[in-house]
């Protein structure tokens, strides 16, 4: 069966990169592709609550922080 919708994990395994400059790139390269829609712009209509912060910290830092680390591992 197809399912429709927002893949978050794919989103969040890419940004998941450990390197902010990655992410930098994946976001310019993103915003040059669709110049209409930012990629941020995107991800807020995405993603919901939650997964949108965890989106933008990890676009912005390219990794969980400790915290977030040690609450997804429970």
């Amino acid at each position: 069966m197809d399912r429709w919708g927002t893949d978050e994990r794919a989103i969040f395994d890419v940004l998941r990169s450990g390197r902010a400059d990655l992410n930098r790139a994946i976001e310019s390269a993103f915003n040059r592709m669709y110049p209409k829609h930012s990629l941020r712009t995107w991800l807020h209509k995405e993603l919901g609550g939650s997964d949108y912060t965890k989106a933008m910290q990890l676009l912005g830092r390219g990794d969980y922080t400790l915290a977030q680390k040690l609450e997804h591992a429970s």
